[in-house]
């Protein structure tokens, strides 16, 4: 914004004045200074930002916020699962670490890399989406606002479970889709807590950068809301590929969908099962694509999955 402000000066004070050009600086204003013959220019620009730019600024920084804490959540508890699982967990493992180092067969520096691309991708896209949307948070603690809320958090795990059941299947009953896109991840045959988010790029976009866009969009929730959805469906994606079946883990008590269910898919005789992720198991169950499994326990330690239907792999 620009202000102008003309002064006219009678023409007796200016007998000993001569032209001259002042420039200055305040908080939120540059700005110049005109003095010739009889009259005074005063030149102001407005460096404030405008209230929709604070607006658009704060929608770019909420963005950031969400992409470097679910990206540190991810880490972080994925971290804890690797240190944890440094010798201490054979018996809790689902898989031996014999199996983990010759059934993979991607290795760990590609997963994280891979992982850390993904991120960035999420990264764009979420500034994009809070900037473009609009959506303003609402400050507000009353009863009636939390139950929305949590209506909206529980919309938003709908919408992203659907989304991630239909586009999962539909990547691995397309056989172009399954052999050059999604088998990426399903080179690891023995899931690993850091290895949730390793995926090829487009599979990436399409089923888990969409679908989180599309749970925000269609949820409706604030970027509070939003905040902590989202890490929340990180620590759970990340605990559904630790490969380790610990006792009292929240996830496993009050999730049907949890790591022994998704381990289960993993497997070559799963691999047509069990698509659901990484909320409920609904779709499977209503389009018969649910495979039931025992959780049983090895004689030289650890626990294994067992189908309880004999099931059709690639």
């Amino acid at each position: 914004m620009c202000h102008f402000h003309l002064k006219w000066v009678p023409h007796d004070s200016f007998r000993n004045r001569y032209d001259s050009l002042q420039a200055g600086h305040g908080k939120y204003m540059i700005w110049w200074k005109i003095e010739s013959y009889n009259f005074v220019l005063t030149v102001g620009v407005c460096v404030a930002p405008s209230p929709l730019y604070n607006r658009r600024n704060g929608r770019n920084s909420t963005g950031a916020k969400l992409h470097v804490l679910q990206s540190s959540f991810y880490w972080l508890y994925s971290g804890i699962y690797v240190v944890l699982d440094l010798g201490f967990l054979d018996n809790y493992r689902l898989h031996t670490k014999k199996d983990e180092d010759e059934k993979n067969l991607v290795s760990k520096a590609d997963v994280i890399n891979g992982v850390i691309l993904q991120q960035i991708i999420q990264a764009v896209v979420a500034i994009l989406l809070f900037t473009v949307t609009g959506r303003d948070e609402e400050q507000t603690g009353s009863k009636s606002f939390l139950i929305v809320e949590a209506g909206q958090f529980v919309t938003a795990m709908l919408v992203f479970d659907t989304w991630q059941y239909f586009m999962h299947r539909l990547f691995h009953h397309n056989k172009f889709l399954y052999k050059h896109i999604h088998s990426h991840h399903h080179r690891l045959v023995v899931p690993y807590a850091f290895g949730a988010m390793y995926n090829h790029p487009l599979e990436g976009f399409f089923i888990d950068t969409v679908g989180g866009a599309l749970s925000f969009l269609l949820s409706g929730m604030s970027p509070r809301v939003s905040i902590f959805f989202f890490c929340f469906a990180t620590i759970k994606s990340v605990d559904d590929h630790c490969g380790l079946w610990l006792p009292g883990n929240p996830f496993h008590i009050f999730f049907t969908n949890n790591t022994a269910y998704h381990d289960v898919h993993h497997q070559l005789y799963g691999t047509k099962y069990n698509f659901s992720q990484p909320f409920f198991v609904m779709w499977d169950k209503i389009l018969g694509t649910h495979m039931p499994y025992s959780l049983e326990k090895r004689a030289y330690g650890g626990f294994e999955t067992r189908p309880l239907k004999e099931g059709k792999g690639e």
